[in-house]
């Protein structure tokens, strides 16, 4: 490839992967310079070796010879390592990649960020590989995949392209701190790829990479030996030396500590590289003129504890100093920020962002660079490591009365409040001076635009929610509501608009609605602040000595450093109103419903979705009049008076939608609904955006089931194609796939089919078990609670309990026509079944009777139990929903749809019951009232249901070729 066209392909990789590689090269540079000559080198001359050893037939057999682990305790000097390897590897034209993950930087810890780190300086590394990449990026939209399918797409398929014609020497791609990525979001992909996926790249890719012994990382790669740092190891110990005695020599220190000194560091150390760094840097801090063999012999050991110590003692130190200086509660508010922010950020942003002077932020910086780290490139502040977040933040290990203990919900209140002042001050309307007609996309600079929005503005509207939701103060929010309302009831549009401008617009579906739900909403009960005096409130006049320091216990008080005065009998109501509370739920619909205009342009958030907003809401009555100085238009007639149930419409599948699934991650900050359609598609949609994320066409006829697996990363498919897919593994039936199931760990998933038999898969393996039994056409299949037993419905009108061990089943008799539809109770020790005979039958699991359970006037097609296992509800033909007591027998009659009910579903608490029907209608049961609520929206049948894990909203698929998400609270 000529020289020029491959540079316009690097570049335009660039913009398109946003990779990190100049951080990279940052990062490894540091490392490098905090490397002291001499010491690593039998590590490093193992790794070397490790890379350019020749692929032999012995280890092309065994792959996991292509992984090295360095494995070690926080502090033994494994970022060193990495680094200096790095430089190793690219002066030996070796190094295909490196990544420097950080557990403080958002973007180094995304499982993302590394995949598009990578696949860029592959793509340095070999022009051959850029262009294929180059290539597989224009053919299609794929960086919205997950993070396995991303692998495969930007490494995995370039390099087995790349070595179809050519050989090439070994290189190694470097991965640093494995632990301190996607520490909350599918930590489990990342870990899959490199210990798994990564063994099918080309053999002569190697993968080194360094972690602690965290659990999840020592069971994803138990099956890869690790080179461990021991502290306590012989090598380990004289590279200790080595930097010990390098320090004394190269700082004033008397012969005998020159002599003496160092194997008394090395023994303190207890082979804890960070130990004797910190307590070099504290000797060097501390003592003005000469270092003495007894300043050595009375610092604190490492080991177990030591580190706390060393701590204590430099924080004590360096609090001292600030006290002198006058500057203790700037030095709290600083270094809580610095120790939970999301974000690094410069002293400069840092002190606008805490409204504090710059010099005084400054200054305390200064006076803490034994334990912080300043980057000489962007000058961002971050700890010098992650040991020091831990040492803060742990009772056990910081005093919580020292001033330097950081109470982490405490500190994110604090954050909260700062940022939501930040807000107020300076949010307004436009503020990029955008054309309102112009999208962002075709904007040539608007990374010209949007670099003028100062860094601490948008961190406090990126991040202020994500604090919030940190604070867990039981229900009692602290921040003002002269604060707070006055942000919710004047710059919550242009909040949207900064969200919009920095890309951040899902935080509003994402975690918005945890917030709403976390402020406490009730009559305003006024808390009377009875004090003495007019005088005015300011904190910074305390005197405070060393021995009495102590955190800001009730960060509330805070709220109070800018005021003025504060007068007797002032009254300061800590609970919002219920006015506040509907603002913030109109803000969330209303972006919900004009998601993409208002992403692809921000503006949009005033000229189209406040127009559109219905005229009775909050929202509606508190902005639009707020705005007429730009001449916003009126919708004249025609527009709803209020917002409509229905939240979102999922719309792209051709045919029919024959099922739906849901999945929210546990930090509820990921939600996924997958799709199954008669027009042989799958698709993955964004709950909180209605964006599609994904859409698998492996299917050659129409899919009929879809399930997620428990922790969300797999999703299984049964069609009429024959075939059971779990992502990108297809085998199959002999006949058409109707129904699909994952085992509660996630581990197997059964499938029924046209062919009469049930299949158990291991997703591993991809391999089966096939269960013989029925002797017509399987129409349902679930797993017991405890995933050991799978039940079946079938047309030849029984049910069968399978033991997926032995693959035995005991038939259970007792319909007379085709089963429907079966269900476990909670505690697996019930089945109960509907089917064409018009009656549901209530199996003992052990015993194998059952009991009759009559009412229906037609086929019953699906029943459910309650979560408490109390009760079964059903839904039948007859286009009844019936609710039964499974002790008595007696049912509770729901009537409501005109025609045949197709699904059921009860909500998380039992209370209530949602149900979909060939009326094209949902309704909403309530199981004590029997009332109901009808949502309306859907053109033709509705064929699935189901609740999300909170119970809020309800997911709903149709023949109509649509899913909605319906909102049970509007």
């Amino acid at each position: 490839m000529p020289i020029r066209l491959y540079k316009d392909e690097i570049q335009k990789l660039r913009e398109l992967l946003k990779p990190l590689d100049d951080e990279m090269q940052k990062e490894q540079e540091k490392l490098i310079n905090a490397h002291v000559p001499g010491t690593r080198t039998w590590l490093l001359e193992k790794v070397v070796a490790f890379v350019s050893s020749e692929v032999s037939s012995m280890i092309s057999k065994n792959k996991k010879t292509r992984i090295l682990w360095i494995r070690g305790v926080a502090g033994v000097g494994k970022s060193v390592m990495a680094g200096i390897v790095a430089r190793e590897l690219d002066i030996r034209n070796q190094l295909g990649a490196t990544y420097f993950a950080k557990h403080d930087d958002k973007k180094r810890n995304s499982g993302r960020s590394l995949i598009f780190t990578v696949a860029f300086m592959l793509a340095q590394w070999n022009r051959d590989f850029a262009e294929i990449l180059f290539n597989v990026l224009n053919e299609e939209e794929i960086l919205d995949n997950p993070v396995d399918k991303l692998f495969s797409m930007l490494i995995l398929t370039p390099l087995e392209s790349l070595t179809q014609n050519q050989i090439f020497k070994p290189i190694a791609i470097v991965v640093d701190a494995l632990d301190e990525c996607e520490i909350q979001n599918h930590r489990n992909e990342i870990l899959k790829i490199f210990a798994e996926h990564f063994l099918n790249l080309p053999h002569f890719v190697k993968l080194i990479i360094t972690s602690r012994p965290e659990d999840d990382i020592m069971k994803a790669f138990k099956d890869h030996i690790p080179t461990i740092l021991e502290p306590t190891d012989e090598q380990n110990m004289k590279d200790l030396q080595i930097y010990a005695k390098s320090f004394l020599q190269s700082h004033i220190s008397t012969p005998e500590c020159v002599e003496y000194g160092p194997e008394i560091l090395v023994q303190k150390s207890e082979g804890l590289f960070i130990w004797l760094i910190l307590a070099c840097t504290y000797l060097y801090q501390q003592l003005g003129s000469q270092i003495t063999l007894q300043q050595i012999k009375i610092l604190p050991s490492g080991g177990v504890g030591g580190m706390d110590k060393i701590y204590q003692t430099t924080f004590q130190r360096i609090f001292s100093n600030i006290e002198a200086e006058g500057k203790i509660l700037v030095a709290i508010e600083v270094l809580s920020f610095i120790v939970i922010s999301l974000q690094r950020l410069s002293s400069n942003d840092i002190a606008n962002l805490l409204n504090l002077n710059i010099g005084d932020v400054e200054l305390c910086i200064r006076l803490m660079l034994s334990v912080l780290k300043v980057d000489m490139h962007d000058n961002c502040i971050q700890v010098f490591h992650k040991s020091v977040v831990d040492y803060l933040t742990d009772p056990k290990q910081c005093d919580p009365n020292s001033a330097f203990f950081v109470n982490v919900a405490e500190a994110n209140l604090m954050v909260v409040i700062k940022s939501l002042e930040c807000l107020n001050k300076e949010l307004h309307f436009n503020i990029c001076k955008l054309d309102p007609g112009i999208l962002h996309k075709d904007i040539s600079d608007f990374g010209d635009y949007t670099s003028k929005i100062p860094k601490h503005l948008f961190y406090a509207g990126k991040f202020w929610v994500s604090h919030a939701l940190e604070c867990r103060f039981e229900g009692d929010w602290t921040i003002s509501t002269s604060i707070f309302d006055k942000f919710t009831t004047t710059h919550l549009l242009h909040w949207v608009e900064l969200l919009s401008i920095c890309d951040s617009l899902s935080i509003i579906q994402s975690q918005l609605p945890q917030l709403i739900l976390q402020i406490p909403i009730q009559t305003p009960i006024p808390i009377q602040i009875h004090m003495q005096s007019k005088r005015p409130i300011n904190l910074l006049e305390q005197q405070i000595s060393t021995q009495s320091l102590r955190p800001i216990n009730n960060l509330e008080r805070l709220l109070f450093l800018n005021t003025s005065t504060v007068n007797i009998n002032n009254t300061l109501n800590t609970y919002h109103s219920i006015q506040t509370a509907t603002i913030l739920k109109d803000i969330k619909q209303l972006v919900g419903e004009f998601f993409k205009p208002i992403s692809q342009s921000a503006l949009h958030v005033y000229f189209s979705a406040l127009v559109l907003c219905p005229e009775d809401t909050e929202l509606f009555k508190k902005y639009y009049s707020n705005f007429s100085a730009i001449k916003l238009p009126k919708v004249l007639t025609g527009k709803n008076k209020d917002w409509s149930p229905c939240l979102t419409t999922f719309e792209g599948h051709t045919s029919y939608v024959n099922s739906v699934a849901w999945w929210i991650s546990t930090d509820r900050k990921t939600s996924l609904i997958a799709s199954a359609s008669d027009d042989n598609s799958i698709r993955v949609w964004d709950a909180f955006t209605g964006i599609e994320i994904q859409q698998f066409l492996g299917h050659t006829k129409a899919v009929k089931s879809i399930a997620f697996s428990q922790d969300g990363s797999k999703l299984v498919s049964g069609s009429d194609d024959k075939k059971v897919q779990i992502w990108n593994i297809e085998t199959g039936h002999s006949n058409s796939v109707t129904i699909a199931a994952f085992s509660p760990d996630g581990i197997m998933v059964a499938s029924g089919s046209l062919d009469k038999t049930i299949r158990l898969w291991d997703i591993k393996s991809g391999i089966s078990k096939v269960l013989e039994g029925h002797s017509d056409r399987v129409t349902s299949v679930t797993f017991s609670p405890d995933g050991r037993t799978v039940v079946s419905g079938s047309w030849d009108s029984t049910v069968r309990l399978w033991d997926i061990n032995s693959c035995k089943s005991k038939e259970l008799k007792g319909h007379s026509d085709i089963v429907w539809s079966v269900a476990f109770s909670p505690n697996g020790g019930k089945v109960v079944s509907g089917s064409s005979d018009k009656t549901l039958r209530l199996w003992d699991i052990k015993s194998g009777s059952s009991k009759l359970l009559e009412g229906h006037g037609h086929w019953v097609i699906s029943v459910a139990f309650s979560p408490d296992g109390s009760l079964v509800a059903s839904g039948s033909r007859d286009m009844i929903i019936r609710l039964w007591n499974i002790q008595s027998g007696a049912s509770k009659v729901l009537k409501g749809h005109s025609n045949t009910v197709t699904s059921i579903a009860f909500s998380p608490d039992g209370g209530m019951v949602a149900s979909g029907s060939g009326d094209k209608t949902i309704r909403l049961w309530d199981i004590n009232s029997v009332a109901s609520k009808v949502f309306e929206g859907h053109s033709k049948s509705v064929t699935v249901t189901a609740f999300s894990q909170d119970g809020v909203i309800v997911a709903s698929g149709s023949l109509d070729k649509t899913i909605r998400l319906w909102d049970l609270k509007s």
